[in-house]
């Protein structure tokens, strides 16, 4: 699955802190629970999540991809 948006983006400083608990970019709105619970569910299933952003230009926004295994038996 994969989520976009066209957004402002996230800084790579920021990007490299996502995964962390309590971590936020919103300053004193929400937690910085919500990417840390996700991501440790995601794991739970042997699935990824994988960020790409760019803050510069006509392509500026974030993208969120969950890659989940599919067993087929």
């Amino acid at each position: 699955m994969t989520i976009a948006d066209n957004g402002r983006g996230i800084s790579e400083a920021s990007r490299k802190h996502l995964s962390e608990p309590f971590f936020t970019t919103k300053g004193m709105i929400g937690t910085g629970l919500g990417l840390w619970v996700t991501k440790q569910i995601i794991e739970k299933h042997q699935g990824t999540i994988q960020v790409r952003s760019s803050i510069r230009g006509l392509r500026r926004g974030t993208t969120f991809s969950i890659i989940l295994p599919v067993d087929f038996r």
